[in-house]
């Protein structure tokens, strides 16, 4: 849906990729750095610094541009879909909308389209630190295969543990928006016949059924907090652990001389800048399966259709009349 705006689709995706890739010269211009200072030419130096500055100058354009332009999509989105789930809901027949629960359409319309805003919003997230785990491995095999190959194994555990918690976050967060929404539609039902619930002395039942929802629904929040917490400390402790590996073995091969320390200091840059956006990265798919839940329910209000249709004849404007022959109307006495 977001490539019906073409143009702000082209510019986050834009935004994104040349700033990653402008990022991933850093560590570069740091390792030839290091290695012109080592064997006393600083002849270079100043060029060097020149150019971490402009790669900084432009991460911050691009960053700014692409948290502008993602956010005017996403919230573009939210309001599109609730137009058409309004739309979807008008042109339903008179037992298409008493079918429709109200706890539901307000559940919806409101919370899952707010939560798809704030996913749609991080959207450029996973296409900025995939491009630069590309660009990034790419560089690091020309410089040290061995090296590389830890950074590949960590990669590797992040994708495993996200795969493996995706089905149990979807579960758990379907069944705490199904709950909402149910809650909230017989809140609605009670307070619209609040003077029947009086004149049958029901506020005590109805107090009662209240507070055992809502501790229900207070456990299964928990539950799916606590499918979350699991695999999105995993997702965060892979990297660290990561680098720990990756100074030991990196400071034996200086030591040993397998590799210089140019290249050395450029594989930890590169690893230390993976992990805050792994952390970003991580976050966004402890997200991302939340939301998935929210899109079905939004999707699927959207996709109701009528029972009834119209007609396939055309009359073309030859109606001359309306004729009612037979027809009684009173009341019973």
């Amino acid at each position: 849906m977001c490539w019906e705006r073409k143009k702000l689709s082209a510019i986050v995706v834009v935004a994104s990729v040349s700033t990653i890739l402008l990022a991933a010269l850093t560590p570069l211009l740091t390792r030839q750095a290091v290695n012109d200072a080592l064997a006393g030419n600083p002849t270079r130096l100043p060029w060097l610094a020149c150019g971490l500055l402009l790669i900084a100058f432009f991460d911050f354009i691009g960053n700014y541009v692409r948290r502008g332009y993602a956010g005017e999509l996403s919230l573009w989105v939210q309001h599109t879909l609730r137009g058409r789930a309004f739309d979807s809901i008008q042109k339903l027949d008179g037992a298409g909308q008493d079918a429709l629960r109200t706890g539901q359409v307000i559940s919806r319309t409101n919370s899952d389209l707010q939560q798809m805003h704030t996913l749609l919003q991080m959207a450029p997230v996973p296409l900025a630190v995939f491009t630069y785990y590309i660009a990034g491995i790419a560089v690091m095999l020309w410089m040290s295969p061995a090296m590389t190959l830890i950074v590949v194994c960590v990669l590797a555990c992040l994708a495993i543990t996200a795969l493996r918690a995706r089905r149990r976050v979807f579960a758990q967060t379907g069944l705490a928006s199904d709950r909402l929404a149910n809650l909230t539609e017989h809140m609605r039902e009670v307070l619209a016949q609040i003077s029947v619930v009086k004149s049958c002395v029901a506020e005590l039942r109805e107090t009662r059924w209240l507070d055992r929802q809502s501790r229900q629904m207070v456990r299964v929040r928990i539950g799916a907090a606590i499918s979350q917490a699991m695999p999105g400390a995993t997702m965060l402790a892979l990297p660290v652990l990561g680098q720990i590996v990756l100074l030991c073995y990196g400071g034996w091969s200086v030591m040993h001389g397998r590799i210089d320390l140019g290249t050395f200091v450029a594989f930890a840059s590169f690893l230390a800048m993976l992990t805050g956006p792994t952390r970003v990265l991580a976050s966004f798919l402890v997200i991302a399966q939340r939301t998935q839940a929210s899109v079905e329910r939004v999707f699927a209000l959207i996709d109701t259709r009528s029972q009834m249709v119209d007609g396939s004849e055309a009359l073309n404007g030859r109606v001359i009349g309306l004729q009612l022959e037979k027809v009684n109307f009173g009341y019973g006495g």
